[in-house]
């Protein structure tokens, strides 16, 4: 059995306060095989794990939020409050080169305006955007935190 070290990052605003240099040292340190990690909404940690993970295989996942209506919006002061926005947050890996990209892809479309919401602030996937970028086999994903 491979052990490997699965953490987010400083890059994960509020969920996480661990560098990434430190997560390898640690990881080194204990003697696990490799590190995955797995920001919310962001990728920024990457780069500075493959380039200070030398001797550990290095995974990537990324949460991301998955609602069921994009144009959701919560009630303003004053409005009757709305029916809430179903949402769940699975973790999205990499399997290979091109599930990178289409985990980019994935990252950039969540980022634009139409996408975006504002309360709370989350970057989002509508279910068939998610469905037909892991329907090219190039990620996997749980149902959840990882």
């Amino acid at each position: 059995m491979i052990n490997l070290l699965g953490a987010k990052t400083h890059f994960s605003v509020g969920e996480s306060i661990y560098d990434p240099e430190a997560l390898v040292k640690k990881a080194e340190l204990a003697g696990y095989a490799g590190i995955v990690v797995t920001d919310v909404e962001s990728i920024d940690a990457m780069p500075i794990i493959m380039s200070k993970a030398k001797g550990l295989k290095v995974g990537l996942g990324v949460q991301i939020a998955v609602v069921d209506d994009l144009s959701w919006v919560a009630a303003k002061r004053g409005e009757p409050r709305r029916a809430p926005n179903p949402v769940f947050v699975p973790t999205l890996f990499v399997r290979n080169e091109q599930g990178f990209r289409d985990l980019c892809e994935l990252l950039t479309l969540a980022q634009d305006p139409d996408h975006y919401c504002a309360k709370p602030a989350r970057m989002q996937l509508d279910m068939v955007e998610l469905l037909d970028s892991m329907s090219r086999g190039n990620l996997t994903m749980t149902l959840g935190s990882a």
